[in-house]
């Protein structure tokens, strides 16, 4: 599949794929990934991703999710 065509799937149905079934999708097209990082919906996807799970794919995208952390909220103490 190439990558506009990728793109044109519904929203909701990318943002469950794993990095390893976009990879199965795009085939030979998986680098056309790293020139539409930072364009809908695949920064969305992207950023729902872990990071190691993306560096799996071997071409430098970035911004997923850092593994071993977590965001707490302060608390309000008024």
């Amino acid at each position: 599949m190439d990558i506009d065509t990728f793109k044109k799937l519904r929203k909701d149905s990318i943002l469950e794929l794993t990095p390893s079934e976009v990879k199965g999708l795009l085939g030979k097209n998986l680098r056309d990934l790293k020139a539409q990082e930072d364009k809908p919906p695949v920064k969305d996807w992207r950023l729902r991703q872990k990071q190691s799970e993306l560096k799996r794919l071997g071409f430098g995208v970035r911004g997923g999710r850092p593994e071993g952390y977590m965001n707490i909220k302060p608390r309000n103490n008024n």
